[in-house]
């Protein structure tokens, strides 16, 4: 899962549109409540909360970066990208730990 979490991170940093994008900042709350549920196991948590890092890091890193940087195909790329790896996130944890997820 580290690595799935990664490959948005790379998007999003490619991207540099310097605006929040609404389906990273929902992917990484899913992945933010992933990581603090004690339903899941401790090993996955930590390493799900060091994706979570590494990608708020980014995200705080692209709102400082001025609007209008990225080429819209990008953007849209990131946007898909987030919107997946929320999917994946949900898909994983959906049947073993429900509550994490809502």
């Amino acid at each position: 899962m580290h690595a799935t979490l990664g490959l948005a991170l790379g998007v999003a940093l490619a991207a540099c549109s310097g605006e929040r994008v609404a389906e990273c900042d929902a992917m990484l709350a899913v992945a933010q409540r992933a990581s603090a549920c004690g339903r899941i196991d401790a090993a996955q948590r930590m390493q799900v909360d060091q994706s979570v890092r590494t990608i708020k890091d980014a995200l705080d890193r692209l709102e400082d970066v001025g609007p209008g940087q990225a080429p819209a195909d990008l953007a849209d790329e990131m946007k898909r990208t987030c919107a997946k790896q929320e999917a994946e996130i949900r898909r994983l944890y959906e049947k073993v730990a429900p509550e994490c997820l809502q």
